[in-house]
């Protein structure tokens, strides 16, 4: 299992990188320097901030847009709906389960209503 902080970083990756592709924008570059939670945190709220900055109009209408992954030595395309459906939010929602079940086991005290976004 990848630590802590390697789940954070690619949920982040997750979440831009898909919001990216299916638009068809520049998906930024964030180097995975982070060391602490201050650190982690600062990448969430970046990601977040660039994930919020997309209008519905930069979605719509894309279902058909082919997106390929590169992968270390292959490559995979999609048309957007299945890569959004069937990839990128199955991996975004492993590693951001994965990162809470992770703090949970380190006795931080979050409960399903924090990962449900009620607390």
């Amino acid at each position: 299992m990848l630590p802590m902080v390697k789940q954070v970083q690619v949920a982040c990756d997750f979440a831009k990188g898909t919001m990216a592709r299916v638009s068809g924008k520049e998906n930024p570059k964030f180097e995975d320097n982070e060391n602490t939670v201050e650190d982690l945190l600062a990448r969430i709220a970046k990601t977040t901030e660039f994930v919020k900055s997309f209008a519905a109009s930069d979605l719509d209408g894309q279902e058909e847009r082919v997106v390929t992954i590169k992968m270390r030595d292959s490559e995979m395309s999609f048309p957007a709906q299945t890569y959004l459906t069937n990839y990128a939010l199955p991996n975004l929602f492993f590693h951001v389960t994965t990162a809470y079940a992770i703090a949970r086991k380190n006795g931080v005290p979050i409960g399903k209503g924090n990962f449900m976004g009620r607390e």
